[in-house]
């Protein structure tokens, strides 16, 4: 060695470009490249490279190596100019020319005039006509050759700058300048510019990869010659970690040398190598990190799995390395287009070498990283599950005050027997769930489609048929992937006003804690009065978001009016709503409005006139109509497909067949509950037709897992659950059932402790709301689906009928009550207080702390009016009027008290009980009107319902729901009843009915072979009798079957009218 180590300076240069030739090495192919095609005259040379690669050293170099006299070259670098105007960068870009002439050249640049940035604004041909003239004429005629480092950043924003005119202005002038050349270098994928390529598409290009090995190893070996030497071992080691990457290399090369140094040691070791490669990846990190960001996060997931592969098959001593989508599937990872297609642009770019398949029916390729000190340093400092959350929060859209966020990839891999279950079962679809949701894809492109147009987009759907899914799950990651958009959620619930409260008040400046929870109060109060307009405080987050649209998803409308049961609030709280959208004023311009509503509650909403108006004048009314077979077949077959589970053969169809033999109105939440079963009892990785069987298939699944859930459960247990779900269920119009949602405090504490059981096994669901202004554990049965289709609970509710009623009417005064600060006047009176004592003595665990004080304060009430009534009524029975005299035991009047008390309770219980057997009579009717109705019975079942409304005129009753019952079953009886008349007289069955042509008689055939003749008022005309039951044998007709004939045709005028009844 002729120079000692430890007085030498690091010789090995990274994270700036290379400057000196000497210490530049290879490249010598890409030099003649860029030689031949200038020699024939290409005016555009582009080259391309991963980041890191030394695309900026080869620019720099490119004086230095290629050797043609006629040509001037000028490095100029575009970086921090994306954003600038063209007549910017055209200034800059003409300054940096001559500064780099006047010093790389030492040319005499003084007289070159360059255009002011505000004439090149007027006139950019200035650039061109002006200043490029000049610069030919300094540099003798010559060529001028424009090395453009970091091109690629013009391409970076959309907005009115460089990135969107300067390629185009570039062009024109190449083709305009004979002399004008230019070689950019991009760092991006070319594919990824399509601006790039449709300008210079016939250009020559040349991608800058790794070092050929014999430049690899002089760039290892030459700059530290004479002083550090490296044993071949060595040399081997460093390739195999950089795999000729230059800027890896000199990373690994320059920690090496920093550590012979220390140890004044002029030879370098394989052992060295391993020993440095923490110092090496600590070195890099700017340019490892920079390498890396520059990918989508697609790609930056696979490549961790990729890495993560390598390790297992490294540490488990194996030959064949997993493909990543199968790793990525046992953190519960779908396996989306991007995914799929990551992989293979990672290989294509150079950041992968593919290996072998060596199983045939294997369709993903396995890969592995090229780069051995890339894969390292992805393992460190970019685990796979740390890019796993990345990749789920990129894909997850902020959805402001929507809490049913569900985790689906887990954050340690799972076996195939624990894969997430990609059916939602009684849940909608979420953002979360947005890679399983299949089967709208039309759907939600026509609301995609709407919300560039309109922003009142009403969404009408049956119960269970996918309403909010298709808005969480399909919209919002349309939206999403548009960019640009802000999301809020709410459910109008029983105090809507701040339920919007809380879904703006995180738009305007704060995210939802208990300050903002008083802040949303304000917000609502303000609002609900009118001191606020709701189109201001939408103007308000315009300003804070500028750039944005704001999506407002109203979900479950209806709750208006299953819900809020104060009218004039709800009427109220719709004039607020709309107002801004009637308006059509800027602020709603960035606001679109999705109110979700079941069809059944369309009735309602058109009750509401202004709902009407601008449903008609400004919004869109969308019907989400059944899937058809196709799309139900995306919905079962895609989610588990998309985890690599499969279904036995013929089970796709066998369900698509139980399907459309169902009912039509067969919630699809109902299919998806099933698919949620048949998932759970799986056989490894597939659904078979046993495990079908075992649920109960389509019509009994529902039924089967309720009533499974409900047995394993102990006799007091049952009758707890009684209790609780009597709580979660009221009766709306009719007889209609719909859920309701209750609150903790509303059960005992042992009962709450069930509630948490039932919601494990996925029957109801709690959640935290705010009710009455305060937040509150609440809870509802999952979906009404079950409410519905659950025998046994709609066996309570028809068991629980006349008490549930009361208890809802004893809510309503309850509220009332605290709402004026629980004032005596506000109590139960009279037969209310009566009916309510009746319950508190049947059924006082089924009342809450709260209902049970207000009827106990009202007996309290009652008793004092009661005892001051007879006091005051005694000084006038024993005084006729005068004050009592003092021998007047007070002992006495009280026991005389008592006695009225007990006489005037005993006279108000009965008048009570007879109430109520009017009520149960009342109820009696309505149900058999309904029944009646049912079996075809109709005018039976129209005098049932005429009777039951008649009777409750008689009835002096305030019983609201009653009145809505009795009302209700008679609008359906009369709006759907087709009996006019009936004709009675045939024995057993009538096989068939036929008209006279004109419609003034009709003949019927009886199944005895009986036929008879009547007019329209149902008088029978005349009877033909049949023969022993038969008027034709073996296919011949009998003499009683000509005259049959004969009769009717003279009867009826037309002799074939009945011959196809006789066979």
């Amino acid at each position: 060695m002729t120079a000692s180590i430890t007085e030498q300076d690091n010789p090995y240069i990274i994270g700036v470009p290379i400057q000196k030739p000497e210490s530049f090495f290879g490249r010598e192919d890409l030099f003649r490249f860029i030689q031949d095609n200038l020699k024939q005259n290409a005016k555009v040379i582009l080259l391309h490279g991963q980041r890191r690669i030394g695309k900026s050293s080869v620019l720099l170099q490119v004086h230095n190596f290629v050797q043609l006299e006629q040509f001037f070259f000028v490095f100029l670098s575009l970086e921090g100019k994306s954003r600038k105007s063209v007549s910017d960068v055209l200034y800059e870009i003409a300054s940096e020319i001559l500064e780099y002439l006047e010093d790389e050249f030492e040319l005499e640049v003084d007289g070159v005039m360059i255009p002011s940035k505000k004439e090149l604004q007027r006139e950019q041909g200035l650039f061109s006509e002006v200043f490029l003239r000049q610069i030919f004429e300094v540099i003798d005629g010559k060529n001028l050759v424009l090395l453009l480092d970091e091109f690629d950043v013009l391409g970076e924003h959309s907005e009115d700058t460089a990135s969107t005119h300067l390629f185009p202005y570039l062009k024109s002038l190449v083709d305009e300048q004979e002399q004008l050349f230019i070689i950019p270098v991009v760092g991006r994928r070319i594919d990824d510019m399509p601006n790039l390529l449709g300008l210079f598409h016939e250009a020559p290009n040349l991608r800058i990869g790794l070092l050929q090995e014999r430049n690899a190893k002089r760039l290892i070996t030459e700059p530290a010659k004479g002083v550090l030497k490296y044993q071949p071992g060595a040399i081997q080691g460093i390739l195999e970690l950089s795999a000729g990457h230059p800027y890896f290399t000199q990373v690994i090369c320059f920690a090496l040398f920093s550590k012979a140094r220390d140890e004044g040691r002029s030879l370098v070791t394989r052992e060295d190598v391993e020993s440095v490669v923490d110092k090496a990846i600590e070195n890099g990190e700017a340019g490892l990190g920079w390498f890396y960001d520059g990918l989508p996060i697609p790609e930056r997931v696979v490549f961790s799995a990729v890495a993560e592969a390598q390790q297992i098959a490294t540490r488990k001593a194996e030959f064949v390395v997993e493909d990543p989508l199968t790793v990525l599937r046992k953190y519960g990872v779908i396996q989306t287009k991007s995914l799929i297609q990551a992989g293979e642009r990672l290989a294509k770019w150079g950041f992968l070498d593919v290996l072998k398949v060596l199983e045939p029916p294997k369709k993903a390729s396995a890969y592995k990283v090229k780069i051995e000190l890339v894969r390292r340093w992805l393992l460190k400092r970019h685990p796979l599950k740390q890019e796993i959350r990345e990749l789920w929060e990129s894909r997850i859209p902020k959805i402001v005050n929507y809490f049913d966020l569900r985790e689906d990839f887990k954050l340690e891999p799972v076996e195939s027997e624990n894969l997430p279950c990609p059916y939602q079962g009684f849940h909608h679809f979420g953002p979360n769930e947005a890679e399983f949701f299949f089967g709208r894809k039309v759907f939600v492109e026509q609301l995609f489609n709407a919300t560039r147009i309109r922003n009142f987009i009403t969404l009408l759907g049956a119960s269970g048929s996918g309403k909010s899914s298709v808005v969480l799950a399909g919209l919002v990651p349309r939206l999403q992937q548009e960019g640009n958009w802000l999301f809020t959620y709410f459910r109008p619930g029983a105090d809507p006003f701040l339920a919007l409260a809380e879904a703006l008040i995180p738009l305007l400046g704060a995210e939802l804690g208990a300050t903002e929870i008083m802040q949303a109060r304000q917000l609502a109060q303000s609002v609900a009065i009118g001191s606020l307009l709701l189109k201001d405080v939408f103007g308000q987050i315009k300003k804070n978001y500028p750039n944005y649209r704001v999506l407002v998803i109203a979900d479950q409308f209806e709750e208006l009016y299953t819900l809020c049961s104060d009218e004039p609030t709800r009427n109220k709280f719709l004039d607020t709503l709309l107002n801004p959208f009637e308006s059509g004023g800027k602020s709603a311009s960035s606001t679109v409005l999705v109110p979700i509503l079941r069809t059944d509650f369309l009735g309602n909403a058109f009750s509401c006139f202004p709902l009407v108006d601008i449903l008609q004048k400004s919004s869109l009314l969308l019907m989400l109509t059944p899937m058809n077979l196709e799309e139900l077949r995306e919905v079962i077959e895609k989610p588990a497909e998309n985890l690599a589970v499969s279904f036995e053969y013929g089970l796709v169809q066998r369900i698509l067949n139980d399907v459309q033999q169902e009912p039509g109105n067969l919630p699809l939440l109902l299919l998806e509950f099933a698919l949620t079963e048949l998932w759970q009892k799986r056989t490894q990785n597939q659904l078979t037709h046993s495990a079908y069987e075992k649920i109960g298939g389509i019509s009994g699944v529902l039924t089967h897992y309720a009533d499974e859930k409900y047995q394993q459960l102990s006799k007091q247990e049952k009758e707890r659950v009684r209790r609780i779900f009597m709580q979660l269920v009221r009766l709306s119009i009719g007889t209609e059932y719909i859920r309701r949602v209750a609150t903790k405090e509303e059960f005992q504490e042992s009962d709450w402790k069930l509630v948490k059981k039932l919601a494990d096994a996925r029957l109801v669901v709690t959640n935290r709301s705010v009710v009455a202004g305060q937040e509150q554990e609440t809870v509802e049965v999952i979906h009404e689906t079950l409410i519905r289709n659950w025998l046994q609970l709609r066996l309570w509710m028809e068991t629980d009928r006349e008490f549930r009623i009361w208890q809802e009417q004893l809510r309503i005064v309850m509220r009332q009550w605290q709402k004026t600060g629980r004032d005596k006047e506000a109590l139960l009176q009279e037969v209310q207080l009566a009916e309510a004592e009746y319950w508190l003595q049947e059924r006082p665990e089924e009342l809450s702390l709260f209902e049970q004080e207000l009827i106990k304060l009202s007996i309290i009430k009652r008793s004092d009016r009661q005892k001051s009534e007879i006091i005051d009524n005694s000084y006038l029975v024993i005084n006729k009027g005068e004050p009592v005299k003092k021998h007047i035991t007070f002992p006495l009047i009280y026991v005389f008290l008592n006695m009225l008390a007990m006489l005037v309770i005993l006279v108000g219980f009965s008048l009570f009980q007879i109430q109520r057997s009017q009520i149960a009579e009342i109820r009696t009717r309505i149900a058999s009107g309904e029944a009646l109705f049912a079996s075809n019975q109709q005018l039976e079942g129209l005098i049932a319902s005429l009777s039951s409304v008649k009777e409750f005129k008689q009835l002096s009753s305030n019983n609201t729901e009653l009145n809505n019952e009795a009302i209700a079953t008679l609008q359906k009886v009369v709006d759907e009843i087709k009996e006019q008349n009936r004709l009675q007289g045939n024995q057993g069955s009538v096989t068939s009915v036929s008209f006279r042509p004109d419609g003034k008689l009709l003949a019927s055939a009886g199944e005895n072979g009986t036929v008879k003749l009547w007019n329209l008022e149902g008088t029978l005309l005349g009877s033909l009798e049949g023969s022993q039951g038969s008027i034709c044998k073996e296919g011949t007709v009998n003499d009683e079957a000509s005259r049959l004939w004969k009769s009717l045709s003279e009867a009826l005028g037309n002799e074939k009218v009945l011959k196809s009844n006789f066979k």
